[in-house]
């Protein structure tokens, strides 16, 4: 997939990073030659530009984009210009990052379907771990519905995963395991097993992967 992304600050070049790493293509725009420089290596493509001028806008290949990513974070009038330049070229899939709540009711106006506040999505986050210390991470899909990583619970270290009955008991889907990559150095690296059989065995430093909702989850570690 190739993806544009328009705004190389900290929320920007990180993006850029793990969609590269995810195996994207990517064009990364910034008009500050640092930012670009910093990117080059990391990205397919890095281009120093001013995306309020419509016409050096123009000369990238958008149309060709699965998604075009506006991810200014500090200038309004900029992140605001280049969204309405974009529309009047007709780029479709257009996601753009939201700096705060009158932004994002602006770009609602525009007709923007996809608006992103990054700030809010990392405290949302980081609120659901602290609240339960067994979350690791926590990616929402909808209002209702989560994927969560979470720490085994003691109760069913040394269970297969046909015993725990994760649907039938909680309403839970396992989606995959993680665990130590014992060939990593780093001890924060993990090593994904992929699709789970019925008879895997929990064991004490197994990272779960579940599909469902936040209450379930709850139930599920507390019980």
């Amino acid at each position: 997939m190739k993806f544009c992304i328009i705004g190389l600050g900290i929320f920007g070049t990180n993006l850029a990073r793990v969609l590269s790493r995810l195996g994207g293509e990517v064009l990364a725009v910034d008009r500050d030659p640092e930012r670009v420089e910093t990117l080059k290596d990391e990205v397919d493509h890095a281009v120093i530009m001013d995306s309020t001028d419509v016409k050096a806008l123009r000369q990238l290949p958008l149309k060709e984009m699965d998604s075009v990513i506006v991810a200014i974070g500090e200038d309004f009038e900029s992140s605001m210009l280049t969204v309405a330049h974009l529309q009047e070229m007709g780029v479709g899939k257009l996601v753009c990052r939201s700096i705060n709540a009158v932004h994002g009711r602006l770009l609602g106006l525009l007709q923007i379907s996809k608006i992103i506040l990054p700030e809010k999505m990392a405290a949302e986050r980081m609120g659901r771990s602290l609240m339960l210390r067994q979350i690791e991470d926590a990616y929402a899909l909808s209002v209702d519905y989560d994927i969560i990583e979470v720490s085994v619970p003691e109760h069913f270290i040394g269970q297969t995963l046909a015993n725990a009955a994760l649907r039938r008991r909680y309403e839970l889907n396992l989606i995959t395991v993680k665990r130590p990559d014992g060939k990593n150095p780093d001890p924060a690296a993990r090593v994904v097993l992929g699709i789970i059989p019925p008879d895997y065995t929990f064991q004490p430093e197994d990272i779960l992967v579940v599909f469902g909702k936040e209450k379930d989850v709850r139930r599920f570690l507390q019980d």
